[in-house]
């Protein structure tokens, strides 16, 4: 590998999610009539982003999607953990309600994500 083909490989950003892992998720929340945005800043001048931002009345409800869980993945090892856990209670401390899903639940289950969300909607 050549130095300028390093350069290139470092500077480029990572994949993002598959387009296709969460389109049915979303078509089923629009199914049950759910409001929400996608990879929503939510706590600036942090850069994180929520996966998802579900919003009715004044109730907010962020959905992350948690990859890598059967494979040691970031958010299953120590430092991501730590950084994901600091992010979790951010939302909470800005009175966001947060629900956590696989990415297998999201891919095979869509339809039950969905319910459960609009669910979380009605319980005061």
């Amino acid at each position: 590998m050549t130095v300028e083909e390093f350069r290139k490989l470092k500077t480029q950003k990572p994949p993002k999610k598959n387009k296709t892992e969460t389109a049915a998720f979303e078509m089923w929340a629009k199914k049950q009539n759910l409001t929400f945005e996608k990879e929503v800043r939510f706590a600036p001048p942090r850069r994180w982003k929520a996966d998802f931002l579900f919003t009715q009345n004044s109730k907010q409800i962020a959905v992350e999607i948690e990859g890598g869980v059967h494979s040691s993945g970031r958010h299953t090892r120590g430092v991501g953990f730590e950084k994901d856990m600091e992010k979790y209670n951010t939302y909470t401390y800005l009175g966001i309600y947060l629900l956590r899903f696989t990415t297998a639940q999201i891919e095979k289950e869509p339809a039950k994500c969905a319910d459960f969300i609009k669910k979380c909607f009605l319980v005061k």
